[in-house]
Formats: C-alpha cells, sequence, structure tokens
C-alpha cells in the first residue's frame, strides 16, 4: 500500500507518458493466459522463416524473424517469429524468451521500459505462457508443464509491445535494438529483422548491424532499404549460441514524438525513487547531525595550556583517562590497576602469559582507594589476603570489575566533565535505518534488498569487533603480555581469520548496490561514515570539562617533555622513584608512559643509579622489569594488563576459532532464451 501510495503521489507530477494499449499483457508476478495445448504434430513451417534444413536434426532455432512497427509516440509493436527443431533434449515443455526492462544509464540511474505481452501462438494455435520477474526483466515462459512438444519443427510467435526504446539525439532520432538477444543457448540458423517507421519518415543512410557476442562488432548481415520509412536486415551466417543480430537505425528528427519535460521527470522519479530517497535522506541526516553538533556537540573556549606538576584534585588515573577520551577503554581499567599497586592496595605478579593480583591485606580507606577501584576490588576480591588470576576462568569477576569500574566512572564524569549527547545521535540513527528502509523498499527488488541492508549492517558490526581484535593482537606483538613469538602467530592467525570477513563486506557492498543502486548503496554508505563521525563529534566537555582538560594537558605536558631546560625555569619537582610511581598510572592513562619513564631514567642515571636495575617496585614480581628497564616495562605494562583483563572478561566459547560505435548485444530489446 505503501509503495503504490508513493507510485501514485509521484505519477502527478505529470501526465502519463504514454496511454496503456487495451490488450495490454500483464508485466511481473505470474500472470498465466490459458489456452489448450495437445502434444503438437511436427513439421509446421511459417511464410516469415526460410525453410530449415531436413539434414540437420540438432536442436537449435531454425530461423528467428522479428517484425519492428514503430508508432509516433514511441512504442514498439513486435512480432517475433521463432522457428525451432525440437529433440527433447532442452526443449520439452516449450521455450521462454527474456526481455531486459532494466538498464542503467551513464550516470548510474536506472531506466525502466515496458514488455507487454500481447499474443503467443505454437504453430498457428494459441498456447499457454507465463510472465515472471528476473533479474533485469522480465521471462515469458512459453508452454505448460502439462503438455510436451513433439520432436521436429514448430514455430513460435510472440508478438508484445515495448516503449521508451527510441534514441533522441540533436540532429536525429534513432532505434539501436538487439534483435534476437545474445543470451539464447540454441545456435541460431538465420536471425532476420523489418523495421517499420511511421508513413513519412526519411530512414538516413548511416544505418547499421553488428553480428556476434556481446560486445563484437561483425558484419556478418546484410540490409535492404525497402521504403523510405521501412528497411530489413537479415544475417549471412549462422549465429552460434549465445550470439545474436544488433541493427541501428537513424531517422530525421519529427517522426517519433520525444516524451515532454514532465514525463521525463516523472519517470526519472519514479524510476530513481529508491536512489533520491538515499541521497534526500542521508542529506537530511547530515543536516540533522550539523545541527544537533552546532547547537549542543560544539566544545566551549579553552584556556591557555600551562605545563601543571600535578594532576587535577581529586581525580584518579582512570577518570582523568576517561574524561580525556570521553568515553571507557581497556587501558582506564590498566591505569586503575596500576594505581592500586602503588597506592600498596595490591601487588601485580607476572609469570609467563598470565598476570596475578594480589591483596597485601590492606584495606580501602587505609589506601586511599577512588570509588572506582573500590568497585573493582569488590568484584575481584573477597578477602583482604585473596589473589585471582587475569585469565578466562575467572571471566565472571573481571567482568563484573570491568563493569563495576564503567558504571562508576559514568557516575563520577559524565554530566559533570563532559556530554555525550546520546539522544541525538541515536535520532540521527533512527534517520539513517528509516532510509535505509525506505531505501530498500522502493528498490526494484524490495526483498532481496531489505534483507541485504540488514545483512549487511550485521556483518559490517561484527567484521569491525574482528578487526578490532585484530589490531589489539598485533598491539600485543609489540606490547606483550607475554611471548613475542606467541603473540605474533596469535596476531598472524586473527588476521587470517578477520580479513575475509572485511572481504565479505566488499564482496556485501557490490550486491547492494547490484539490488538497489550505486547511488543508493553509496549514500547509506556515507551516511554510516556520518554516524560514526558524529558519534565522536557531539561529545562536548562542559565549562567544567573544559577547565579539567586544561588541566590534564598541562600536566600531560610536564609528564613528556624530555629537555629537562624546556620546564626548569618553572622549577619542576625531581623524578625520583617514589615520584616516578605516582605518576605512572597517570602517564598510562594519557598514552605518554614511555617518555615519563624515560624521564625517570635520564635523572635516575644523573643522580648515580647508574644502568644495574637496582630499582624495582616494591608491588610488582616479573622478568618485564629486569629484562626492559623502567621505559619497557612502563611501555608494556599497561596495554599488557588492558589486554590480559579483556581476554579474561569473555567467557570461554563465546567467541569463534574457526575460520562504429556499436556492438552486438548493445541497444534495446535483446535477452535471450532456452527450453524447459
Amino acid at each position: 500500500m505503501l509503495r503504490a501510495a508513493f507510485a501514485l503521489l509521484l505519477a502527478l507530477l505529470a501526465a502519463p507518458a504514454f496511454a496503456q494499449d487495451a490488450n495490454e499483457g500483464r508485466h511481473g508476478g505470474h500472470a498465466v493466459h490459458p489456452a489448450p495445448l495437445a502434444d503438437r504434430p511436427s513439421g509446421t513451417t511459417s511464410p516469415d522463416l526460410p525453410a530449415p534444413n531436413a539434414n540437420d536434426t540438432t536442436e537449435r532455432i531454425t530461423g528467428f524473424n522479428s517484425d519492428i512497427t514503430v508508432a509516433r509516440n514511441g512504442t514498439l509493436t513486435v512480432v517475433e517469429t521463432i522457428g525451432v527443431y525440437v529433440t527433447g533434449d532442452q526443449i520439452h515443455h516449450g521455450i521462454y524468451r527474456d526481455f531486459p526492462t532494466l538498464y542503467t544509464d551513464k550516470n548510474g540511474m536506472r531506466v525502466h521500459v515496458r514488455f507487454d505481452v500481447t499474443s503467443v501462438t505454437l504453430d498457428g494455435d494459441t498456447v499457454d505462457y507465463t510472465t515472471e520477474d528476473i533479474d533485469n526483466g522480465v521471462r515469458a515462459k512459453i508452454g505448460s508443464a502439462d503438455s510436451f512438444v513433439s520432436t521436429g519443427p514448430h514455430v513460435y510467435v510472440l508478438t508484445y509491445m515495448t516503449a521508451r526504446q527510441i534514441g533522441f539525439f540533436d540532429k536525429y532520432d534513432e532505434l539501436y535494438w538487439n534483435v534476437t538477444g545474445n543470451g539464447w543457448i540454441f545456435p541460431i540458423d538465420y536471425a532476420g529483422a523489418t523495421i517499420h517507421l511511421p508513413k513519412g519518415t526519411r530512414i538516413l543512410p548511416s544505418y547499421s548491424f553488428y553480428t556476434g557476442r556481446q560486445g563484437d562488432t561483425g558484419q556478418d548481415a546484410t540490409a535492404e532499404l525497402l521504403s523510405g520509412d521501412t528497411i530489413r536486415f537479415h544475417t549471412t551466417r549462422r549465429l552460434d549460441s549465445y550470439e545474436g543480430l544488433t541493427i541501428a537505425v537513424p531517422f530525421a528528427k519529427g517522426a517519433v514524438v520525444p516524451p515532454s519535460e514532465a514525463e521525463l521527470r516523472r519517470d526519472f522519479i519514479v524510476e530513481n525513487a529508491s536512489s533520491l530517497v538515499a541521497v534526500f535522506g542521508v542529506l537530511v541526516l547530515a543536516i540533522y547531525f550539523l545541527t544537533s553538533w552546532w547547537h549542543h556537540g560544539r566544545d566551549p573556549q579553552r584556556g591557555t595550556i600551562i605545563p601543571l606538576f600535578a594532576p587535577p584534585a581529586n581525580l584518579s588515573p582512570e577518570a582523568v583517562r576517561y574524561i580525556y577520551r570521553m568515553s571507557y577503554d581497556r587501558k582506564a581499567f590498566a591505569a586503575a590497576l596500576i594505581n592500586m599497586a602503588v597506592k600498596g592496595f595490591l601487588k601485580i605478579e607476572e609469570s609467563g602469559r598470565t598476570y596475578t593480583l594480589i591483596r597485601t591485606g590492606k584495606n580501602e580507606r587505609e589506601t586511599g582507594l577512588s570509588a572506582s577501584e573500590i568497585a573493582m576490588s569488590d568484584a575481584l576480591f573477597t578477602s583482604p589476603t585473596d589473589s585471582i588470576e587475569l585469565k578466562q576462568t575467572n571471566h565472571t569477576a573481571v567482568q563484573k570489575a570491568i563493569t563495576g569500574l564503567q558504571n562508576a566512572l559514568k557516575a563520577e564524569c559524565e554530566k559533570h566533565y563532559f556530554i555525550t549527547n546520546s539522544g541525538w545521535f541515536w535520532g540521527g540513527l533512527g534517520i539513517l535505518a528509516l532510509t535505509g528502509l525506505a531505501s530498500a523498499f522502493l528498490a526494484d527488488n524490495s526483498g532481496p534488498s531489505i534483507f541485504i541492508t540488514f545483512w549487511l549492517s550485521g556483518w559490517t558490526a561484527a567484521t569491525a569487533f574482528l578487526l578490532h581484535k585484530m589490531w589489539d593482537s598485533w598491539v600485543s606483538v609489540w606490547r606483550g603480555p607475554g611471548s613475542r613469538v606467541w603473540n605474533f602467530v596469535s596476531a598472524v592467525f586473527m588476521t587470517l581469520f578477520a580479513l575475509p570477513f572485511a572481504g565479505g563486506i566488499f564482496l556485501g557492498l557490490y550486491v547492494f548496490g547490484e539490488s538497489m543502486t550505486w547511488w543508493a548503496s553509496g549514500a547509506l554508505v556515507v551516511g554510516g561514515l556520518l554516524a560514526y563521525a558524529f558519534y565522536h563529534l557531539l561529545k562536548a566537555p562542559t565549562a567544567l570539562g573544559a577547565q579539567t582538560l586544561d588541566q590534564i594537558d598541562g600536566f600531560k605536558m610536564f609528564l613528556e617533555t624530555a629537555e629537562k631546560d624546556r620546564l626548569e625555569i618553572l622549577h619542576p619537582p625531581s623524578v625520583t622513584p617514589a615520584l616516578f610511581e605516582k605518576y605512572l598510572p597517570y602517564a598510562i592513562a594519557l598514552d605518554c608512559e614511555n617518555q615519563w619513564s624515560k624521564k625517570f631514567e635520564a635523572q635516575a642515571a644523573a643522580a648515580g643509579m647508574g644502568s644495574d636495575n637496582t630499582y624495582v617496585p616494591l608491588w610488582y614480581t616479573g622478568s618485564n622489569f629486569n629484562n626492559l628497564g623502567a621505559s619497557g616495562f612502563a611501555s608494556s605494562i599497561g596495554s599488557a594488563l588492558g589486554s590480559a583483563a579483556a581476554s579474561a572478561s569473555t567467557a570461554p566459547g563465546s567467541s569463534s576459532g574457526s575460520g562504429g560505435g556499436g556492438f552486438s548485444g548493445g541497444g534495446g530489446g535483446g535477452g535471450g532464451g532456452g527450453g524447459w
């Protein structure tokens, strides 16, 4: 009903392009035109076809003659006389004729043409036929499943009407017509076509013909101008399977009335409704997102950034990262764990590829844990002397700790330091979803288009997850935890597993474009990119958040500035082991742990600590510090703990581990056929 109403609304924009014929056949679906059909005797011939070769008993088309009458309004009445020799190999009940009705112009827009069967006969008698939609057109299926065609020669006559086949150019008009189609599975002994233009038409001498397979420019045919408005073409050799005859007949302008601007506009809108809805919907989406960002997502004015030698007051490292990114990620969990260790609440023990968190016996108040760290502690430990390994067997506790951290950070930071404007984002996502569904619904093949829309959305989400996992696996190769060789093997495996899924996206996009249009699919892809971009752009700090971000940037400047003299005038504190440990969680939270640890190493060397690794954090046990030094340890511990926690939070078994300017076949008409 909605589709019909939409078409009716568009039809009001202009008058119909031409009146429908009173005996118009049904286009699409399964319209059955009953007529009695008994097993027929062979031997029937037609005066429009040459006599078949009696010595050739192979199944083939013995003759294909097309008689085409062009009306002044551009409508074509086509009578195809098709002689066949039946052996029962392919032809049992009859033949089928495929006719293209859907084309794509040079701009990628859709063009539909009529194909209305008016009559079908076999050996002079009316015969059953049905029409059904195929990928780019209509199939006329001639015959009945209840009857068989006898061995020998037979003649089918198919009469149909079509329109919008005339090309209108600056100096002439033209019928460019694929007479036989290049899709026949049978060879064709003879093919011919007679073109009748409106009385008084002057056919121009530049008419031409082409034979062969699709794209060929063979000249195995001849043409005869019968009168000023009638011309005859016929082949001079047998056409093999999937070869055809195409003709081009130019004629003086004025013989055929071109469609009006209103008719062209109406046809363009109706035929490209899917593309127009997609493009218009994405334009609305872009305006919606820009307006939402302008009114709600713009950042407040930021202040001048000056170096600060301490983090913002009362903000834990995990809160600093959450505010800085305006979202949660696994590094916030790692920064929180290391901060809990630095405060003496727990120790971190690394053995091979496994991390163990061990309670020291001190309580939360004694060590000054933040609210988010207390939420993690409550999930991870059941007693003051408890311990837990970050591995999948403990996924319930680890996932509970991650969830507790996320909830605590959200309560502490969102709306106070920044706003996500998630309501405006979800509104845009709704516009995109409605646009996609409406565009798919209005596509030529709405069922498959709607399916591919849902499938591609889910597939893309799953592939994004796999690509994220692939990225993490390569990060682990460089930053740990565990054996670099083992991590490399795991990363290669994950890459080989994920890339075919990424290839599936491109295959899905191709099918998407073919099912709808490339304009529609391209517009919806742009819409998806807009949604991704504005998911981040709509987030904005509050006034308090902007001030806090200025302080965070100032503190980060101190953590990552390597040149001593640049900050010396401000009298920065000496980077002692205690200060290094205290600020290490913040450096991890701000992605400058490597610079911070190198700064500590430089000052430690200047203080005479040397390079004999006499310093090791009391809260850490493992080989990383001794093997890598402070800078290597700091670079690896944050990502290693984050990766270990992420892996430990996933339940075993919940993710998969397996993995002349023209050519034969050009112009209107065409198609092909076969037997059934």
